[in-house]
């Protein structure tokens, strides 16, 4: 499950990245958009501006007034900021609107760019020389005398005309419109565009991280769904085995029985000789034994029914170092008891978990070398319950070894019966708990029952 939800993971991350790449273009699309109507826009006004040149330069000497007429005009507008058209020495002819912002040591090479203060568009006109007679010449002397004698309205705007000005108009040239339009309302379209798109890539973000945990959520269900199911089996086959083990039991026992009561009869005989007796005794024995491993054995086969209550860890770990000491001192053993857990009660059946950590905890007695310590550790994990761990200092057991671990009547030791470890596995899977084995860096074993819960 963990590899596939990593994998599922994994292409959701691709899938955002490839949505985040999608916005990003679309934005630069939009940018594009937003810009060229700029330019557009700027275009418009300097072809009527431009229109405008050439449609007046024939008024002769009163043109510069008609394009200050027009400069205005278009300053006036809301998007205009500065209009002013220079010569080819860039030298102001006539200009309107915020034209201090148009001054700068920049090249006035054709063509739109974006400036801090706007948008600047820069267009190139060659004015034709003039090969018509002036106004004031085609009415003749007495006109022309009028202009300059009675000072009228056309007569002061000639005397305020540029010479340079005067001087294109009538020997011809380039000139140079520059125009700048205000950027504010393409930079607020620009910014809403950059939010709207930022907006987007976070919902989708948050829309597959809910994809994702609704995802992790149906495989852990589905996993704890086929772990019960594992569970149910597992317990349903240990009940058959029992069933079918007290029947075997039954059969063998009373036969036992017999032979032990022949034998004790033929040891207790005083006509018989010692060896007779010794062998006799021998075979008390040997039943004995074959009887507690038919215990242990029905011990195992068994089918647990759990009670869960509520059990005070630190008493039942008491009640364990009491039933052990005899095996402790023998060793000179210490039982350490350590505990980094939120709450030292848990809820488990009571016998059935002081059963299994007694398996667990003399097993580590019987791997630990002569005076030193067995660990029983309460450590919390991570998904809300915890983990008690029996750790030893002993020689741990080879990793081809490891698996077949908590397997019936597998053993590594000389005299044991291989049961030991296959009860604490099944005394955990009856009680929804999973029992572990992990090395301890090369210095003995650590034994665990994995997700037991807390009492509430």
């Amino acid at each position: 499950m963990t590899k596939n939800f990593r994998s599922s993971w994994i292409v959701l991350t691709l899938v955002w990245l490839a949505f985040l790449l999608w916005q990003f273009f679309s934005w630069r699309h939009e940018r594009g958009l937003i810009e060229e109507t700029v330019h557009q826009q700027a275009q418009s006004v300097a072809s009527a501006l431009t229109g405008g040149i050439r449609s007046h330069r024939r008024l002769g000497r009163f043109v510069q007034f008609q394009l200050s007429v027009i400069l205005d005009a278009l300053a006036s507008t809301p998007d205009v900021l500065a209009v002013e058209i220079l010569n080819a020495e860039r030298e102001t002819l006539v200009g309107a609107g915020e034209v201090e912002r148009l001054h700068s040591d920049e090249p006035l090479i054709p063509g739109g760019s974006w400036q801090p203060s706007g948008y600047r568009l820069v267009e190139r006109v060659t004015i034709e020389p003039s090969t018509a007679a002036e106004p004031g010449d085609s009415f003749g002397p007495g006109l022309g005398g009028f202009r300059q004698g009675r000072g009228g309205f056309w007569a002061e705007r000639v005397e305020d005309e540029n010479e340079s000005f005067d001087l294109l108009r009538r020997e011809g040239g380039q000139i140079v419109a520059v125009l700048l339009l205000d950027r504010t309302r393409a930079d607020a379209l620009q910014t809403g565009a950059i939010w709207s798109h930022c907006i987007t890539s976070v919902a989708g973000g948050l829309v597959l991280l809910g994809l994702g945990l609704a995802l992790r959520g149906n495989l852990k269900l589905i996993a704890e769904r086929n772990r019960s199911e594992l569970l149910r089996l597992e317990a349903q086959h240990y009940r058959d085995m029992g069933q079918s083990a007290a029947g075997l039991a039954h059969e063998t026992r009373n036969p036992l029985g017999t032979i032990r009561g022949w034998a004790e009869r033929l040891a207790s005989t005083d006509n018989d000789s010692e060896t007779r007796k010794r062998q006799a005794s021998l075979l008390v024995e040997e039943c004995d034994r074959v009887t507690a491993r038919i215990n242990e054995f029905l011990t195992f086969t068994n089918p647990y029914q759990p009670k869960p209550e509520c059990v005070d860890f630190r008493d039942l770990i008491a009640e364990l170092a009491m039933l052990l000491e005899p095996d402790l001192e023998s060793k000179s053993l210490n039982l350490v008891c350590s505990n980094n857990a939120t709450s030292t009660w848990i809820r488990a059946d009571r016998e059935l978990l002081r059963q299994a950590l007694f398996n667990l905890v003399q097993n580590a007695i019987h791997a630990s070398p002569n005076g030193r310590d067995v660990e029983i550790r309460q450590v919390s994990a991570a998904n809300g319950k915890c983990r008690i761990e029996v750790a030893d200092r002993g020689s741990g057991v080879t990793a081809d070894q490891a698996p077949s671990l908590f397997t019936p009547y597998f053993t590594t030791r000389s005299l044991g019966t291989g049961l030991g470890l296959a009860i604490v596995r099944k005394i955990a899977v009856t009680q929804g708990w999973s029992a572990t084995y992990r090395d301890r860096n090369g210095e003995g074993s650590v034994f665990a029952l994995e997700g037991v819960e807390y009492a509430e």
